[in-house]
């Protein structure tokens, strides 16, 4: 059973994640999409809170070094 620190984890990331999908589909940008796709996605899988952290830093750091 997740902690609740996960579950919190999970609902911040996916917001962020939701908020980086419709950035990349209104602007066409489809780095920015994708990863909110991971970031909606990828925390439900992850189940200790360190590195869906670090990964989620990674991922959102993508469409940054992508812009073109």
């Amino acid at each position: 059973m997740p902690t609740t620190t996960v579950l919190l984890l999970n609902v911040v990331l996916g917001s962020i994640g939701a908020g980086y999908l419709a950035y990349g589909r209104r602007n066409s940008h489809l780095p920015a999409s994708l990863c909110g796709l991971v970031l909606i996605i990828g925390p439900a899988l992850i189940p200790a809170p360190l590195p869906m952290v670090l990964a989620a830093g990674a991922v959102m750091a993508i469409p940054f070094l992508l812009r073109g």
